[in-house]
């Protein structure tokens, strides 16, 4: 889970790390959920036949307001929900740090906006993936592009994001001439975090998990 492990804490929750094989029949007493990556397409149900059951989490999710962060594979997940497009090895290969641009729908997004130096400074960020969303849902946002790769992050409703890069990746096991992100966009995300997932916490006491 790499940063997660810490900035959820930090929010107050308890991360539950769920192996795709033991999904939940559903999200009764979770405050949220985070879709992780993966080197598969996300309806690729032959050799992985928990991603229907993640698929249904995810509309569940969505349809009940609960916060959703897709990384990578989750972003491509959340897309391929909501009516976007998903291709296979789509020749928008990224490996390693990149500079990505947060366009200006962003600027009132409550996980990009408070972002320091942005717009005017590109946002780097860590990529691994060579399948990527090459459709965006029509009821999307989208918030973080690049050239190489123009759907980089987009928003589904108020509290639904999809990304194609790896926050929650630090800079340990990357090759070296990547850049870090900065501790200013670290507390940014743990400040998002508390802010998203707050509202849900005590519903999440209140019935024992």
């Amino acid at each position: 889970m790499g940063r997660l492990e810490q900035w959820l804490p930090e929010a107050g929750l308890e991360p539950v790390l769920i192996p795709g094989a033991e999904l939940p029949e559903n999200l009764d007493g979770f405050a949220g959920l985070v879709l992780l990556g993966g080197g598969f397409m996300p309806d690729d149900d032959l050799h992985h036949p928990f991603l229907a059951r993640e698929r249904r989490l995810t509309t569940e999710a969505l349809d009940a307001g609960l916060p959703l962060l897709g990384l990578c594979l989750g972003g491509q997940l959340l897309a391929h929900v909501t009516g976007g497009g998903v291709t296979a090895q789509s020749g928008e290969t990224e490996r390693g740090m990149c500079a990505l641009t947060v366009l200006p729908a962003a600027a009132a997004d409550p996980l990009f906006g408070d972002l320091p130096g942005i717009p005017d400074e590109p946002l780097w960020m860590i990529e691994n993936h060579e399948d990527s969303v090459t459709a965006l849902p029509p009821s999307a946002t989208l918030l973080v592009s690049s050239g190489e790769c123009p759907i980089q992050a987009f928003r589904v409703g108020e509290r639904a994001w999809g990304l194609q890069f790896h926050p929650r990746r630090g800079r340990s096991g990357w090759r070296r001439g990547t850049r870090p992100r900065s501790r200013s966009r670290a507390s940014t995300g743990r400040r998002w975090l508390r802010r998203q997932w707050s509202t849900r916490r005590r519903t999440r006491r209140s019935r024992g998990r």
